[in-house]
């Protein structure tokens, strides 16, 4: 089964299943279960998870069992972002497919798959495959952001389609790919680029 498997310390853990009727129906209350600070982990299933969620100030890594291939995460049917990262949190999100977002109502210059709007987080993405979003693949307005062993490809965002980056704190992008990302901005002023 679709499930999850939440590691909060080395000597405790803890097994939620993540679907209908099950233990937790969807990845934020998986987050929203974890208590403690930098040393949760949560390990998914092989499968497709709906609806987005936000971090709520908490620190964790989210990790695939079985890499973005088999493990993919996108927006509700009603939903825009998959992920919100909030306040001081410190997250890694690793082998996941991240598709089907789209702009965040009249925020289309502020939206993105992933989207951070805080000054104090940082955010990891390693090993993940960011396409086919209607919007920026990731949006970082003051935060750290690290990107490595990624792909982004046919995003489409308001400027930079790929990556939009906005007064962050530090931003590091290692051994990865950049394929027909678009910005729908026509001025100099923002920024045209499709890639970041």
């Amino acid at each position: 089964p679709t499930g999850v498997l939440i590691k909060i310390r080395d000597d405790v853990e803890m097994v939620a299943t993540v679907g209908p009727s099950l233990e937790y129906e969807d990845i934020q209350s998986a987050v929203t279960a974890i208590t403690s600070s930098d040393l949760s982990v949560i390990e998914v299933l092989p499968g497709v998870y709906d609806g987005s969620f936000i971090t709520n100030g908490k620190s964790f890594t989210l990790r695939s069992t079985d890499g973005p291939g088999d493990t993919t995460l996108t927006r509700s049917t009603d939903g825009n972002l998959i992920v919100r990262v909030s306040d001081s949190s410190r997250i890694t999100i690793e082998g996941f497919t991240i598709t089907g977002a789209r702009p965040n109502g009249t925020e289309v210059d502020r939206s993105g798959a992933i989207r951070m709007l805080t000054d104090d987080a940082k955010l990891t993405v390693d090993n993940c495959i960011i396409r086919d979003n209607t919007t920026h693949g990731l949006y970082s307005e003051g935060s750290d952001v690290v990107v490595k062993n990624s792909v982004f490809e046919n995003n489409t965002g308001f400027s930079g389609g790929a990556m939009r980056l906005i007064e962050v704190g530090s931003a590091s992008v290692r051994n990865t790919q950049f394929i027909n990302n678009s910005s729908e901005n026509t001025t100099t002023d923002s920024g045209t680029a499709g890639a970041i």
